[in-house]
């Protein structure tokens, strides 16, 4: 059986949580009423909170896709080896071939842009 790898690895994870959620969700028809008890406060949650709760995390997904999309190729791939791959500085620097304060400003200026469309 041969896989295909997807064009979007953050895309593809938040698919199949979504669909790991709703199979969750799903299993435990019988069960209208979940509970969640938070120190001495017991707060009910039913399937439709739940529903909401994954379609409010699914749009706020597909916004930072969009914002993240909007971002330079370079801020891209530096946010992406810093933050998904775990590099340092440094490696991301070897990695995208040049200095480590470029790869500083590049991070800083993606974080920046994607926090002001965010806000807008």
């Amino acid at each position: 059986m041969n896989l295909s790898t997807p064009d979007s690895v953050m895309a593809y994870l938040g698919v199949s949580l979504q669909r790991k959620i709703v199979k969750h969700i799903k299993s435990n028809r019988h069960h209208p009423i979940f509970l969640n008890q938070t120190s001495d406060n017991v707060t009910v949650h039913s399937i439709e909170d739940e529903i909401v709760s994954v379609q409010n995390k699914q749009e706020l997904n597909a916004e930072v896709f969009r914002v993240l999309n909007s971002l330079s190729k370079r801020q891209k791939q530096a946010l992406s080896l810093k933050f998904y791959a775990n590099l340092s500085y440094a490696e991301i620097a070897d990695e995208m071939g040049i200095g480590r304060a470029s790869v500083y400003n590049l991070i800083s200026i993606g974080i920046d842009n994607m926090q002001y469309k965010m806000r807008v």
